[in-house]
């Protein structure tokens, strides 16, 4: 405060004797040395002092830290925990990710702090001596032992027993001529050509350690990321006896980015919810899966060298809730030849409400070219065009055949069936019109098949199949109804029509439904991948050691928050590339947090 300060003329200024010369006869008698005094030689009176604690100008307390700097080296044989330099900076360890890099780290500090010292005999010449290294990693060890194990370091010290409590009590643990904490062990008496001192008495390091963790790391390195009991043999073949070594190189080896992209496996996530489209009771093909298999080779016309064949290909359309199946053959996969099919199948089978297929280019070709409503699951709408169809069609994510489970294994069905009926034909040649008739008796057959577990009881309803829900009737139905005046038609015929469509769907939904419950895979939850996030792209047309790495942009949260799929960033041919993929193709290899 202003009050608080008074003139003092430089006469009288005690300051300034300090910087002027003042012979030292005359020092004794100065205001340095005698105070602050008025002209008359009294002492000042009307300062005011202030007390110290009032003032927040003032500090109070002054704290002072004092290191002592003591070489470990020189101090092996020390009765009490040696103040090291390492000792210091321990918790600095962690800042490290190679144990090369600590003990270099370690080894010029070192460096530096004897070239300060210029009385040091034998000064190494650089940092990377090889004898300064050997040193560095024994400070590094010998202060970790010291703050693990100070315990066990004084109870040997002293000649005490070791409390039962300790982890390194069954190890009889003592101290080695290095002042490092060794294994005592039962096998001093093997001789040094069968075991070396290292691996007779090896280096104690305590266990969920970070040292402990970069030596193994480094030794798992040498051995060139094989599992975990290569590297357990190349820790105790190099002197070390890490406590719980299992779990620790388990979890190395877990950790590991390199060993992951060798031998990590794709991710998963919980097995999601079925869609509506297909838990939904609704009119046969409303919701239709879609997908190409083939070719076959046909005849196409006879010569007289034989006869020139083409090939013919597929489309299976399956209703997802009725898991009927529609076949139709077509003779090129190009997006006319599916919009003619396309439109038979529409013609044959009624209007569409939404289609469902993976990204095939005749598929988005043919969607593009009828200006449907196209939605792709993974980033909404992409291109909406208003058309008199109406369709919704959703593409599946690249790469992801078990998205299109409904009729992936409609087609291995299908397949099976068509091979057994094409073992009769094997010495005759395929025309388009054997094949086209084939095609539907394989259509027959598959429709015709059970959805529910055959059942035993002779007195039980006939069995539920896709062809009952598509022509609502049976094999005992095929004989003509009764003839019914023009009343009773009204009120009998079509009723019996629609209690029979109701029993049918009756039992759709108490038999055949609810075995959609079990998931066959996929029970637990799995981590979500995250932006950022470090993966292994899978390609099955290259080696895996060629397989790109890349960062994960963005997600796609499914309807219950998992995520499912994701936007991958690769590098190829020195370009930036993004992908979608599902999580079954791609590996994390580091985690962004």
């Amino acid at each position: 405060m202003p009050t608080q300060w008074k003139f003092v003329q430089s006469e009288l200024n005690p300051a300034d004797v300090a910087t002027r010369p003042v012979h030292p006869s005359m020092l004794q008698d100065t205001s340095w040395i005698c105070g602050l005094t008025s002209p008359l030689g009294a002492p000042i009176e009307h300062f005011e002092l202030v007390d110290p604690g009032c003032d927040v100008e003032i500090r109070p307390v002054l704290v002072s830290n004092k290191t002592d700097i003591i070489d470990v080296a020189q101090s092996n044989h020390e009765t009490k925990p040696p103040t090291c330099l390492t000792e210091v900076f321990s918790e600095r360890f962690t800042r490290f990710s190679k144990w090369d890099r600590l003990i270099r780290a370690v080894a010029r500090l070192k460096f530096m702090i004897r070239q300060s010292q210029k009385n040091i005999d034998n000064l190494p010449d650089s940092p990377s001596d090889p004898e300064l290294l050997k040193e560095s990693e024994r400070s590094i060890i010998a202060s970790v032992q010291r703050d693990v194990f100070s315990t066990e370091f004084r109870c040997i010290e002293n000649c005490l027993d070791i409390p039962h409590s300790s982890t390194i009590r069954t190890l009889c643990p003592k101290i080695g001529a290095d002042g490092l904490l060794c294994v005592g062990g039962r096998l001093n008496n093997v001789s040094v050509d069968v075991l070396n001192d290292n691996m007779r008495n090896p280096i104690i390091l305590p266990k969920n350690h970070h040292v402990s963790y970069l030596i193994i790391r480094q030794l798992h390195q040498k051995v060139f990321h094989q599992g975990r009991l290569f590297t357990e043999g190349a820790v105790c073949s190099a002197g070390f006896w890490v406590v719980n070594s299992k779990r620790m190189t388990t979890l190395a080896i877990r950790t590991c980015v390199v060993c992951r992209k060798l031998r990590g496996q794709p991710g998963w996530q919980n097995m999601a919810d079925l869609p509506e489209d297909r838990c939904e009771p609704c009119p046969p093909f409303s919701y239709v899966g879609v997908d190409t298999f083939g070719p076959w080779p046909v005849v196409h016309r006879k010569t007289r060298g034989g006869s020139s064949n083409q090939k013919r290909w597929a489309i299976l359309f399956t209703c997802l809730v009725t898991r009927a199946i529609h076949l139709e053959v077509i003779d090129e996969l190009t997006s006319a030849a599916f919009i003619n099919a396309l439109r038979r199948f529409i013609a044959i089978r009624g209007q569409v409400t939404q289609f469902r297929s993976d990204r095939g280019t005749n598929f988005v070709g043919a969607v593009s070219d009828l200006s449907i409503n196209a939605e792709f699951i993974e980033n909404g709408p992409v291109s909406k065009f208003l058309s008199d169809s109406r369709i919704v069609w959703k593409f599946n994510p690249p790469h992801a055949p078990h998205m299109g489970g409904a009729w992936e294994r409609l087609i291995g069905v299908s397949k099976r069936v068509l091979n057994a009926m094409l073992l009769d034909h094997q010495q005759r040649d395929i025309t388009h019109d054997v094949l086209t008739t084939l095609m539907a008796e394989v259509c027959a057959i598959v429709n015709n098949r059970p959805l529910t577990s055959v059942s035993s009881d002779p007195e039980a309803p006939t069995l539920l199949t896709p062809s009952m829900l598509l022509t609502m009737k049976t094999k005992h139905d095929v004989e003509l109804f009764p003839s019914f005046g023009s009343k009773d038609a009204l009120k009998s015929t079509w009723k019996r029509v629609q209690v029979m469509a109701d029993e049918i769907w009756y039992r759709w939904k108490t038999e055949y439904l609810h075995n959609l419950q079990y998931r066959r895979k996929w029970q637990g939850h799995a981590v979500d991948l995250k932006h950022g996030d470090l993966v292994l792209l899978i390609e099955d047309d290259s080696l895996r050691n060629e397989w790109p790495t890349g960062i994960i942009q963005r997600t796609f949260p499914s309807q219950d928050g998992k995520v499912r799929k994701a936007e991958v960033a690769v590098f190829k041919d020195n370009k930036r590339v993004t992908y979608v993929r599902p999580v079954t193709r791609l590996i994390t290899l580091l985690e962004t947090d």
